[in-house]
């Protein structure tokens, strides 16, 4: 019942005239929190209001970036944003989020190492919603441990251009007490959500509204966890 009405969910969002086609920005002051809620590729920022009314995130990691980073560049005191380069479009993007907020001196941009295999399993799970090869994991584990300390950020969210998403996720637990991740009322086959590995001290809570979000949540955050779950 629950995903059927997932799937509803979506098919309305999608049709829905408050979903606006996405616009195009060339000055960061003219992102709005009102116009990223009203589209699906920056609606997760309603979630993060949310979190961000029970705790003060000071040091935020996202892996990918875009006009959503702009809500944590107005809301934390120190954001890291990096990012899979695999295509010729990601190159591209990566230049003009640089620009847009070349004049944030809390922001930090990092351009991540993508070997042949993280490639490939990219590839397999855009073109056939899904894959069976893992030889990439190794890679995967190399790079997020090199670029990711523990304990170093307060949150860290996972909106990138590398589809299979889970993979980054199971890596991060253990690194930070909360993660979040875009987009988890659909395409499962592509970003592998039933992947997913919850370990025993950490809550799951799903907040469904727009294109959906994930949050785990350390079990040592009481009342964090009690917030997220009311909403």
């Amino acid at each position: 019942m629950k995903s059927i009405f997932l799937i509803l969910l979506v098919v309305l969002s999608l049709f829905s005239p408050s979903f606006s086609k996405a616009e195009v920005y060339s000055d960061a002051n003219e992102i709005t929190y009102e116009k990223l809620i009203n589209n699906l590729g920056t609606d997760h920022v309603q979630h993060f209001r949310k979190l961000f009314s029970v705790k003060k995130f000071r040091n935020v990691l996202e892996f990918g970036m875009g006009y959503g980073t702009k809500y944590f560049l107005d809301n934390c005191d120190k954001v890291t944003s990096m990012e899979f380069v695999l295509i010729p479009e990601h190159h591209k993007w990566f230049d003009i989020c640089r620009k847009l907020y070349r004049d944030y001196p809390s922001w930090k941009i990092k351009k991540l190492e993508t070997p042949q295999s993280l490639i490939q399993a990219d590839f397999e799970a855009r073109t056939r919603e899904g894959h069976e090869i893992f030889s990439y994991l190794m890679d995967l584990k190399r790079i997020i441990f090199q670029n990711v300390a523990d304990n170093t950020y307060d949150l860290i969210f996972v909106d990138t251009g590398f589809h299979p998403r889970a993979d980054i996720i199971n890596l991060l637990f253990g690194k930070t007490k909360v993660i979040v991740a875009h987009d988890t009322n659909f395409r499962y086959g592509r970003y592998g959500w039933r992947r997913i590995k919850v370990p025993s001290d950490y809550k799951e809570i799903q907040l469904i509204e727009g294109s959906g979000v994930t949050v785990w949540i350390h079990k040592s955050e009481d009342k964090l966890i009690q917030a997220v779950s009311k909403n």
